[in-house]
């Protein structure tokens, strides 16, 4: 009969899936689209349209028939959600029968969930939630649970709910869960009176404060209470009358205290959580009656610092104690009396500094503690010795400094033992002796070096087997990283089980083969980490011999290694390149990150990618001058004799043991002679490198029958000796030799034609193309045997012999025209600039009365007058200079003056500056120079740079011509005097006593020169002219003075780019007004001559009002006084007059006067 009501319910099972499954493919809705799950055919999934759109979906339902039907809504752009779109539903058929519903981010129905669920064909669900995520506040009231009686339960998580009615609950009697975390509610304390049946609570994460007294009061079927997550200040008698409570969870409130008897009524009491509160004291009498309790956690309380005596000693249940993260300073000696059943004790980050030596007997059950992160910096011994069930000991991140025999006694079953991050630097050997099942070690980060003679500890045969003997077969992972450990402990490769061996980040600086074989069962992967060390030496020179059977390689890791890639890393890369075969199937060697550290031609090479030929490795011994080194890779000695000053071959070659083949280097020195190398004391060498010695021939009567390279570059060999060639040519054919002969001067004549047979051997001549015939200036390759040899035609040799008789009367004829004409054709030659060496310059220069003319301008006075002057005017060779300051007669033009300097000096010095520069009379000296020098083609001018100068495309055109082909002297150059001196005339020259004559006329007739004046300072809300302003007689004059940002020179631009005539008057401070209207006087006489009428009108009316500017003042000013009159033609080709004077902005240092026109 049973048999047959369980096959009819599984039929009706059955048959409610077939129908649903039959609905989803016909599509129930058109609003709604059914896909069903391809994987299990157990699972539907149904998405809602908007009426009128095929794209805004408003409905997400999973349904898992016939028990579960989660129901999202799709909000808009806006998060909205019209309660409207709760008539898709009505669309839809389901189970009667729901076990689990959900709705989620919807707002509540405009009528109760009941009329919900019955247009769905739904008449019941045992578990009902809704989790609007929406700020619901008093939105949600009690009339949209009515009916729900059936429901067991209710999950109203994730509303914000703020305030629920005392009648919310009234139509769920028979709920027996609620979940209302994560809102914000204040409860009522009638709030669970409608829900007497309740076992389970959830009020996390609602912000509450304080709990309503009676808020509980009914609920005798409560077995789980949780509180946690909320702003609970005090606890007092909120939990009488909750007989069943098992489990309470109120952690992560504000407890500062709570009441003695706060548990005195909830006896059946098995979970406490009062974590994460600010508790500073526990009454002894709070657990007395919770004797069921088997976890509590008081953990993140940082105000207790101890624990009542008898706090903990009704608890014999207890299993699990949390005490971590609280700031315990102390522990008294009976404060976990009676926990025998204890198998926790979390004691993690509190403030112990030391622990009683009794602390721990009374937990025999025990077996995780945790002390980590504490003050210890001792241990008692026999502190655990009645814990002999403790599995997991961590005393990790402490302050131990050593650890004494008998520390660990009783620990016969401990597994895991962490004592990292303290400042452990010395064990004592006995330590590990009774916990001979410890499968983990944890030491890193202490101090131990397990080497030094002041710890206690010497891994030798005897101390260092003992430490670690109890362990050799059940430690499987040990950690001694980041310690001072200088080599690999004697006895750790006795470990039979090791799966793990950290020691990176300690000091090893040198790793030996059978160091890494350890005797762990061949089926066991073992790892062993070597990273971050410093270790310069893989050494595996014993590896080929070593017995190195096993079935799981043994991997390990060496990269960030400081390594030195010298002879001794030859087997491993031997090992990385697979060639030890036997080695490759014992030891897996990572070298990620591993680099060559040094030496220089190695470092930054990735010691999987470094050459063998690399390793080499010095030895101390070798003859005199020279190093020695050895290379494994092919049995070689190398000797270093470059760069010795060596004369000659060495007598003796030093000799090491299993090295074979010699190579001797002889690069860069002195020796003239190779001969030695037929004797056999050179009989091993398999290289020998001449090059760049001082070799004029090389002749041997044998090679080194192994000789492989033989370099003899870069000498001074013509020629090689028919004998010698043939001994190259053997051994190139017979033994492989390759030969260097660049850059010799080798000699490609009839007498050396046989050089012609190394080419049939060019692959043995290393650089046979750069091999040149210094007489023909090509290629060896590329010279044929006629030009070794070549023949001359009898024509040939006739016109050589007509061509000589006829060059030779030629001569003979000049020879007799130059002996009778000797003075003119020395002085055309010398203009020419031919044949120089036949002219003698003081020849056509002797009748010039000046060494030297020096072209500067006034503000380079000081380096002329103090440098230039003394040293060639007063030393030896003693010179004549002409200064324009000094030897310029008065009141000659300028302009004669140039040409009578220049044409009457040997040399003219042009001391070039920016002062330089800006001068226009200095231009027109330099200009007459240069011109003087292209016009007799010689080189006259001596050209002084000091200081910087502008770019070169600044620089006027002669002067920018002259610097691009000629050479000049820096004044600030070491040999600036002696290359000066250099440049001066030589030889004795006859002075001529001509001096200028004083009749020469003053006026010429050129450009103005604006650049000389000084700029006025424009810093200041002064006129641009100066303190002393004059008015103008032009418009120009207006503009300039209108616009004072407007700058002198730009005017004075104006006026010569249109045309001139105009007086230039400077005058230096303290001269005299009535010297200088003497010589204006005088002048105007003078200008009265001029033969044009328009010019000496345009000079006299310039003159007279220089004059009648002048009479303005009384004395000159403190800075002197320029002043410029005339007349100017404007753009528009006006004449205007001007009439300038204005004071410079800083003294000037000259006097000038000029009378120009345009």
């Amino acid at each position: 009969m049973m048999t047959h009501k369980l096959f009819l319910s599984f039929l009706s099972f059955a048959i409610i899936q077939a129908v649903f499954c039959f609905e989803c493919r016909i599509k129930q809705s058109p609003n709604c689209d059914c896909i069903e799950d391809a994987t299990t055919g157990e699972k539907f999934e149904l998405s809602c349209r908007r009426k009128g759109t095929t794209l805004e979906t408003v409905l997400t339902i999973t349904y898992i028939p016939p028990s579960h039907l989660l129901i999202d809504c799709n909000r808009n752009e806006d998060g909205y959600w019209d309660v409207e779109n709760y008539e898709y539903l009505s669309e839809l058929q389901f189970s009667e029968r729901i076990e689990y519903l959900r709705f989620r981010f919807c707002p509540p129905p405009n009528s109760s969930f009941i009329d919900v669920t019955n247009t769905m064909g739904i008449r019941s669900f045992s578990s009902f939630a809704y989790q609007s995520w929406l700020d619901m506040e008093g939105n949600f009231t009690s009339d949209l649970l009515k009916g729900l009686r059936f429901v067991n339960k209710l999950e109203m998580d994730n509303n914000n709910f703020t305030v629920l009615s005392d009648d919310f609950l009234q139509d769920m009697s028979n709920l027996t869960s609620i979940d209302l975390m994560r809102n914000r509610l204040s409860l009522s304390p009638r709030f669970f009176s409608y829900t007497p049946n309740l076992k389970f609570i959830e009020l996390g994460g609602n912000d509450i404060v304080e709990l309503p007294q009676e808020i509980f009061y009914g609920l005798k079927n409560l077995k789980q209470l949780n509180l946690q997550n909320n702003n609970i200040e005090s606890i007092t008698n909120e939990f009488e009358g909750l007989a069943k409570l098992r489990v309470l969870e109120i952690s992560f409130n504000r407890l500062a205290n709570i009441d003695k008897d706060v548990f005195l009524h909830t006896p059946e009491l098995q979970n406490v959580s009062l974590a994460g509160n600010s508790l500073s004291y526990l009454p002894p009498t709070t657990f007395s009656n919770t004797r069921n309790l088997t976890w509590l956690t008081l953990s993140g309380n940082k105000n207790i610092t101890s624990l009542p005596e008898n706090l903990l000693q009704d608890l014999t249940s207890l299993i699990k104690l949390e005490l971590d993260l609280c700031s315990i300073e102390d522990l008294k000696p009976d404060s976990f009396r009676n926990l025998r059943s204890l198998v926790l004790l979390d004691l993690d980050r509190n403030k112990l500094s030391n622990l009683s030596g009794n602390i721990f007997k009374d937990l025999v059950n025990l077996e995780v503690l945790d002390l980590s992160a504490n003050h210890l910096t001792q241990l008692p011994v026999g502190v655990f010795k009645h814990n002999k069930n403790l599995l997991f000991l961590d005393l990790s991140r402490n302050k131990i400094s050593s650890l004494k025999d008998g520390v660990f006694n009783g620990l016969v079953r401990l597994k895991n033992l962490n004592l990292a991050n303290n400042q452990l630097h010395n064990i004592d050997p006995d330590v590990f002796s009774q916990t001979r099942l410890l499968e983990e070690l944890d030491i890193s980060k202490n101090n131990l070096t397990f080497s030094s003679p002041g710890d206690s500890i010497f891994f030798d045969y005897g101390i260092g087997t003992q430490l670690f003997e109890p362990l050799t077969r059940s430690l499987k992972v040990l950690n001694v990283s980041h310690n001072a450990i200088e080599e690999i402990p004697f006895g750790w490769q006795n470990f039979l089980v090791l799966q793990k061996l950290d020691l990176s980040n300690n000091q090893l600086r040198s790793v030996e083969f059978t160091e890494l074989l350890f005797q762990t069962d061949s089926n066991i992967h073992l790892e062993i980490d070597l990273t971050r060390n410093l270790i310069e030496t893989l050494n595996f020179q014993s590896a080929p011999h070593a017995s190195t059977s096993r079935r799981k390689k043994i991997r390990v890791q060496v990269g960030e290694n400081p390594f030195m890639c010298d002879c001794a890393m030859f087997d491993v890369i031997r090992y990385i390149k697979k060639e030890m075969r036997n080695v490759t199937h014992a030891i897996d060697l990572k070298t990620d990150g591993a680099y060559c550290f040094r030496p220089e031609g190695t470092a930054g090479f990735p010691i999987t990618e470094v050459d063998r030929y690399l390793l080499v490795c010095r030895v101390p011994f070798c003859i005199d001058h020279c190093t020695c080194f050895v290379r494994p890779a092919d049995r070689s000695l190398i000797i270093n004799c470059e760069n010795a000053n060596l004369t000659r071959l060495p007598d003796e070659l030093p000799k090491v043991s299993g090295f074979v083949k010699t190579e001797l280097n002889l690069g860069n020195n002195l020796v003239q002679d190779a001969q030695q190398l037929s004797d056999p004391l050179f009989e091993n060498l398999s290289a020998v490198n001449l090059s760049n010695n001082a070799l004029d021939f090389f002749e041997v009567q044998r090679l080194p029958s192994g000789l492989g390279k033989l370099q003899i570059d870069n000498n001074n060999i013509e020629t090689l000796e028919p004998q010698t060639l043939s001994v190259l040519l053997n051994a190139m054919n017979s033994s492989d030799l390759n030969v260097s002969l660049a850059g010799n001067p080798w000699k490609c004549r009839c007498e050396n034609i046989h050089l012609l047979d190394l080419l049939p051997n060019f692959h043995s001549i290393l650089d046979l193309g750069d091999v040149r015939c210094i007489n023909l200036n090509r290629s060896l390759i590329k010279v044929t045997a006629d030009e070794f040899c070549p023949t001359i035609p009898i024509p040939l040799v006739v016109g050589v012999s007509v061509s000589a008789v006829i060059f030779v009367t030629i001569i003979s004829f000049l020879l007799i025209f130059y002996y009778k004409n000797q003075r003119v054709v020395k002085a055309w030659l010398y203009s020419k600039g031919w044949f120089l060496s036949w002219v003698s310059e003081e020849e056509v220069d002797k009748d010039k009365k000046y060494d030297a003319f020096v072209s500067f301008a006034n503000e380079d006075e000081e380096f002329v007058i103090r440098e230039l002057v003394p040293k060639l005017e007063n030393s030896e060779p003693k010179f004549k200079l002409c200064l324009h300051t000094r030897d310029w007669p008065a009141g000659e033009f300028i302009t004669d003056n140039i040409f009578e300097s220049v044409g009457n000096s040997r040399r003219t010095i042009v001391l070039l500056t920016n002062n330089y520069l800006k001068s226009s009379w200095c231009l027109s000296e330099f200009q007459t120079a240069y011109q003087h020098a292209v016009e007799e083609n010689t080189r006259r001018l001596i050209l002084i740079v000091v200081g910087n100068l502008p770019p070169l495309i600044d620089l006027p055109k002669e002067l920018r011509a002259y610097i691009s082909t000629n050479t000049y002297l820096r004044s600030d150059d070491q040999w600036f005097w002696n290359k000066l001196l250099y440049a001066m005339p030589h030889g004795k020259k006859e002075k001529s006593d001509k001096s200028k004559s004083p009749n020469s006329k003053l006026i010429r007739y050129r450009l103005v020169s604006f650049h000389i004046l000084k700029r006025p300072n424009l810093e200041d809300n002064s006129s641009i002219w100066g303190s002393r302003n004059r008015t103008m007689d032009s418009d120009l004059v207006c503009n300039v003075q209108a616009g004072p940002d407007k700058q002198i020179w730009i005017v004075m631009f104006k006026l010569v780019w249109n045309g001139t005539s105009m007086i230039s008057l400077i005058i230096p401070p303290k001269d005299q007004i009535s010297r200088v209207g003497k010589m204006l006087a005088d002048e105007f006489g003078t200008a009265s001559n001029i033969k044009s009428r328009v010019n000496r009108l345009s000079v006299l009316g310039a003159i007279t009002s220089v004059q009648q500017r002048l009479k303005l003042y009384n004395k000159v000013p403190p800075n002197g006084l320029v002043i410029y009159c005339g007349t100017i033609v404007t753009d528009e080709g006006k004449e205007k007059k001007v009439n300038i004077d204005f004071e410079p902005f800083k003294p000037i240092n000259t006097s000038l006067y000029l009378c120009d026109n345009k």
